[in-house]
């Protein structure tokens, strides 16, 4: 998605081609759009966070298409159980919601539902990690909450206050471990959403250059074969990502990037090749 366009490749030479179809979506520097692979499908949620976009659905050939059966506009969601899940609706920013099981394109009959997380705490949800085939947790921005994934209707219990992530983007799933960046600027790390594990503090002085304003827009992404965490931010007076902190799992200790950022997303393809989706409209390998 880049602009009020969805474009697609299935070979990433030459120039992409425009599959938008009769799609709304809305520009904005902090409209980061969530793919969800589902039942042969890309599902798409996000837009604007205060107002998102109608979620649309993309076979792989053709144009994409709005997602049908009168679907929630979310601002993000997950995978789990032979479910989409969306996050953070217009209609309540504290919902979770689900289709019936297997179909995508049915929110209203049997074994759909919804569910408001921690109620009249004045937070919108953020985001769901899955962690495993039972569960999955819920953060905001400063909570987190167990959601048991085998029983209906999904119940939902908070499991500590205090502890949260910076936005929609700032979580990472890595080898059973999932890592995140709270709203004061540090990485955080967790496998049961109670316990929270810290790192080292000699780069405090990178992670507190962050622009406070761009906070909700950190976005974490695993780089799976070199077993890196990497965190796009904005230090500075920076109003885009051009900056990016990274955990080194195996030697246990940050790096650095400084130059050749301004990226949104980032993605890896067949041949572990790493490519960034950039703020100006083009990818970068």
């Amino acid at each position: 998605v880049a602009g009020t366009k969805f474009f697609t490749s299935s070979s990433l030479t030459g120039t992409m081609a425009d599959a938008t179809g009769a799609l709304t979506i809305t520009s904005g520097a902090a409209n980061i759009w969530t793919p969800l692979v589902f039942n042969n499908l890309q599902i798409w949620f996000g837009g604007p966070a205060a107002a998102p976009n109608a979620p649309f659905k993309y076979s792989g050939t053709g144009n994409a298409a709005v997602l049908g059966g009168t679907p929630p506009s979310a601002s993000t969601g997950f995978v789990a159980n032979n479910r989409p899940f969306a996050i953070s609706t217009t209609a309540n920013p504290s919902i979770i919601q689900w289709p019936i099981v297997s179909n995508p394109e049915d929110w209203t009959g049997a074994g759909s539902g919804n569910a408001t997380v921690g109620l009249s705490d004045g937070e919108a949800l953020q985001c769901g990690v899955v962690m495993g085939p039972d569960t999955a947790i819920l953060f905001k921005n400063s909570s987190s909450h167990l959601m048991v994934l085998t029983r209906q209707p999904f119940p939902i219990y908070q499991l500590q206050k205090g502890i949260g992530v910076a936005g929609r983007w700032s979580y990472v799933y890595a080898k059973g471990t999932c890592y995140i960046v709270t709203p004061s600027r540090r990485m955080k790390s967790t496998t049961d959403g109670v316990h929270f594990d810290n790192y080292p503090t000699n780069i405090d002085d990178i992670w507190d250059t962050i622009n406070t304003d761009r906070i909700p827009n950190i976005v974490g992404y695993y780089q799976e074969s070199l077993e890196l965490i990497i965190w796009l931010v904005s230090t500075g007076s920076s109003t885009t990502n051009n900056y990016a902190i990274v955990w080194d799992i195996r030697r246990e200790c940050f790096l650095r990037f400084t130059t050749g950022f301004d990226a949104n997303v980032m993605a890896v393809v067949k041949n572990r090749v790493l490519y960034a989706g950039h703020y100006d409209g083009k990818i970068y390998q």
